[in-house]
């Protein structure tokens, strides 16, 4: 039995669903290594982390292709097309870099970890994927919804 999932029935995100999207994200990725590499306080993370999406969801939304399994944000995804897959510095400033920066401030340790982060990231993706490509630059479902049974927008299919 194959699932298939009816794409008419995704919700497609908007600028004024980023708040919610990043709350969620932020609660998603709590526990990844990961991000516990980048804030290793526990209280830091919960406090901060959610900021760390709005790049993400603020790009995805303008140049990419980004959804939720509903408007009540379950799941949410983040795919980009091959012309937007790799954002300058600039780019990524304004669609969120500064209100972050406003937000969780300018610690240094913390800067230099994101970019030790990203630059590893950026430069094994043009090493594994040097041709035109989507990218799946996020995907993440709320934590109180793991694990759960999909809604009955799911479909079997033969």
């Amino acid at each position: 039995m194959e699932l298939m999932y009816d794409m008419d029935n995704l919700y497609k995100l908007t600028l004024e669903d980023v708040k919610r999207a990043c709350k969620v994200a932020g609660k998603a990725f709590q526990d990844d290594p990961l991000t516990k590499f980048i804030y290793p306080d526990e209280n830091e993370r919960k406090q901060k982390l959610q900021y760390a999406w709005v790049m993400i969801y603020n790009y995805g939304i303008r140049k990419g292709v980004t959804y939720a399994s509903s408007s009540n944000l379950e799941g949410i995804i983040v795919w980009l097309p091959p012309k937007n897959v790799y954002a300058s510095m600039w780019a990524m400033m304004r669609h969120g870099g500064f209100y972050i920066m406003r937000k969780v401030g300018l610690k240094i340790k913390t800067l230099k970890k994101n970019i030790t982060v990203f630059s590893f990231e950026e430069t094994k993706h043009k090493e594994l994927a040097p041709f035109d490509h989507w990218y799946l630059q996020n995907i993440c479902v709320n934590p109180e919804e793991q694990g759960k049974v999909p809604s009955s927008r799911w479909c079997c299919g033969r």
